[in-house]
């Protein structure tokens, strides 16, 4: 890809040439620039542990993740669980309404969660889905 420089010698930006949409070139770069804050690993990581903590101590799904939707620090992140929780209350399974959001939560994730809420062991997965993460962020 051909990158210039723009006047101030800071922050490359794509040719003409090569410039298909400013959304895309941000994505392919990874990088959020004047946007709202990208959805990491620790964001799920969060929300993954604070969910369990709340279904575990016999809050109901719904009401747990209006809870978190307030709670998590990066507004995108607040904004996916607030839009998981409508899904959720509207009567989509938990794990539907999360894999509508394949781009934060992963088909191993969804999947094990689609598992726990049949096997109705959803708090007792969401810890071993935290623990996984914990792992992998050790690992990078």
């Amino acid at each position: 890809m051909a990158i210039e420089v723009d006047k101030a010698g800071s922050l490359p930006r794509p040719t003409r040439a090569t410039k298909r949409s400013d959304a895309s070139w941000r994505d392919l770069m990874n990088v959020s620039i004047g946007g709202p804050p990208k959805i990491d690993a620790r964001d799920r990581m969060f929300f993954t542990e604070r969910l369990a903590l709340l279904l575990d101590t016999g809050v109901p799904l719904h009401v747990a993740l209006q809870t978190l939707a307030r709670q998590v620090a990066n507004p995108t992140m607040g904004e996916l669980v607030q839009t998981v929780c409508e899904a959720v209350s509207g009567g989509t399974t938990f794990a539907a309404a999360l894999g509508a959001h394949g781009q934060v939560f992963p088909p191993t994730y969804v999947n094990l969660i689609a598992a726990a809420e049949k096997g109705g062991f959803l708090p007792t997965a969401l810890e071993r889905l935290r623990d996984m993460e914990e792992r992998r962020e050790d690992c990078l």
